[in-house]
């Protein structure tokens, strides 16, 4: 899927089976040069009955950081009644 917004392109990639993310690819303008981050998403894993990705690998430029997520806390104290 293609996504246009304020000057950035971005291409998102789902798996055909799940459904989920599993790339994310961004090319924006920097001081006059198109910079791209790519950002793969793996190990989908549920917390509180969503299925988060816990391990992301950013490339942005020469940089590369990997990400692994331990836990994920959802709406921690958030009522119904915040939305009011």
């Amino acid at each position: 899927m293609k996504v246009d917004i304020a000057g950035e392109t971005s291409f998102y990639y789902f798996d055909v089976n799940s459904k989920l993310l599993i790339q994310q690819e961004t090319s924006k303008d920097v001081q006059g040069k198109i910079m791209t981050e790519l950002t793969i998403l793996k190990n989908y894993k549920e917390f509180d009955g969503i299925k988060f990705p816990t391990l992301l690998k950013v490339q942005a430029g020469p940089q590369t950081m990997d990400m692994n997520i331990k836990s994920v806390v959802v709406n921690k104290n958030v009522k119904a009644g915040d939305f009011k």
